[in-house]
This record gives structure tokens, C-alpha cells and sequence, in this order.
């Protein structure tokens, strides 16, 4: 996925959290859904 496409994700996820749009999510559902993984994602710049 480009840069650009992952920095207008992560702004318009922020500005929704901001607005109270966000749902709050179970630590025990984003961990089987991978969002504490121990790898590092590598960058492609």
C-alpha cells in the first residue's frame, strides 16, 4: 500500500475517533485480529 494512501487512512481513522465515530474495540478481538503483533512492519521507502 502506498504512503499516501496508508497517511489518508490513518487521518480520516483519527478524525472519526476525534468526532466520537470510533467504536471502541475489545483488546481480545484486536489481538486475534493482529493488531499487537511482535513484528515489525518494514517500510518501503
Amino acid at each position: 500500500m502506498p504512503k499516501e494512501v496508508m497517511n489518508a487512512v490513518a487521518s480520516d481513522a483519527f478524525t472519526q475517533a476525534q468526532e466520537g465515530f470510533a467504536v471502541p474495540l475489545d483488546p481480545d478481538l484486536a489481538d486475534a485480529l493482529g493488531a499487537f503483533t511482535e513484528e515489525v512492519l518494514v517500510s518501503e521507502l
